[in-house]
């Protein structure tokens, strides 16, 4: 009877050391699984993927770097649409339309020539007066002033004929001359004697009178007053002397 008890005692402390190292052995593999796929996770986390990855990254940067090149280069950038509009700006403003046709048409009439020095003492004025030192008012200057020596010649501007020669109570002998450009000239402040007549043809540069004095502008010296009518309305002389 007792002999069985203490084997059995040693069959249950048996099943109970196999048990602990079944329960031993599991551990130690679940431990090594548990190893293996960190280690496996951690591989895969720093591994070739993630160079891949940044390739792919990298390209698709490249990508939309030459794109936004190529866009960049078709666009004009601020600046230079800013440069643009400066550059603009710092141009002369273009010529109208009439005024080019003035030119246009003087300059297809044959050589154009000042009459006298290019020397101008007073500017077209156009609608807006200016003060008169001789009549001590103020009043628009039709014309401009080039400034000349009493007994200078005064020469055609232009092809032309003469249509008037007059004494105006103001602006003293005056020359009316119809140019072949499509507009007048009024020659004032010439001296009685004049070195054509009313009808005559006129060349560019050729004679016409001599400098006296223009009695509304005394006080500027002496010169001579240019005014120019094209169309019936009159226009800046600058505009066809250049």
């Amino acid at each position: 009877m007792n002999e069985i008890k203490i084997n059995d005692a040693k069959e249950k402390n048996k099943k109970k050391g196999i048990n602990f190292y079944v329960a031993l052995g599991i551990c130690i593999l679940a431990v090594g699984v548990a190893g293996w796929t960190t280690y496996d996770s951690i591989k895969r986390f720093a591994g070739p993927d993630d160079d891949v990855n940044v390739s792919n990254v990298s390209q698709k940067y490249k990508v939309k770097t030459e794109n936004s090149a190529k866009n960049a280069a078709r666009k004009p950038t601020n600046n230079a649409n800013s440069e643009s509009k400066q550059m603009s700006r710092s141009r002369p403003a273009p010529e109208s339309d009439e005024q080019q046709s003035v030119s246009v048409n003087a300059q297809a009439s044959g050589t154009i020539v000042y009459p006298t020095s290019k020397d101008i003492v007073k500017d077209f004025s156009g609608e807006n007066p200016v003060f008169s030192k001789t009549l001590n008012d103020w009043r628009t200057h039709e014309g401009i002033d080039l400034a000349a020596e009493q007994g200078s010649k005064i020469k055609s501007i232009t092809n032309g004929k003469v249509k008037e020669i007059y004494n105006d109570p103001l602006y003293g002998t005056t020359m009316v001359v119809e140019h072949e450009g499509g507009f007048v000239a009024y020659y004032s402040g010439l001296g009685e004697t004049t070195l054509v007549n009313a009808n005559d043809t006129v060349e560019a540069g050729q004679e016409i009178a001599s400098i006296n004095n223009i009695p509304c502008e005394a006080a500027d010296g002496y010169h001579l007053h240019l005014a120019i009518k094209k169309d019936g309305k009159f226009i800046n002389p600058k505009e066809i002397l250049g």
